[in-house]
């Protein structure tokens, strides 16, 4: 199992999770990508997510489960929309 700190935002008008070490803080992540002009507007959401596999060995087989905060934000997560976000874009990537 993975965790992650995560925010969604907008690049290019799609809704895109970035996910983070946990040590690091959801404001000063957005804050980053926002001073680097590296997206559109506001944070959608954020919160933490578990990235955990499967049984056996299949790379598609993979479970995404996103919940909480970000209390730097003030800004909840939408575990359901954000985990289906999160999970089209990591089965984009590999």
């Amino acid at each position: 199992m993975a965790y992650f700190k995560y925010i969604i935002v907008q690049v290019n008008g799609n809704p895109t999770p970035i996910l983070f070490h946990p040590v690091l803080n959801h404001k000063d992540v957005f804050q980053a990508l926002k001073n680097y002009n590296l997206i559109d507007g506001s944070c959608e959401s954020a919160g933490e997510v578990n990235i955990s596999s499967g049984v056996g060995n299949d790379p598609d087989d993979f479970t995404v489960n996103a919940t909480g905060e970000s209390v730097t934000l003030k800004i909840r997560s939408n575990p359901e929309i954000d985990a289906k976000i999160i999970k089209r874009n990591l089965d984009f990537y590999r």
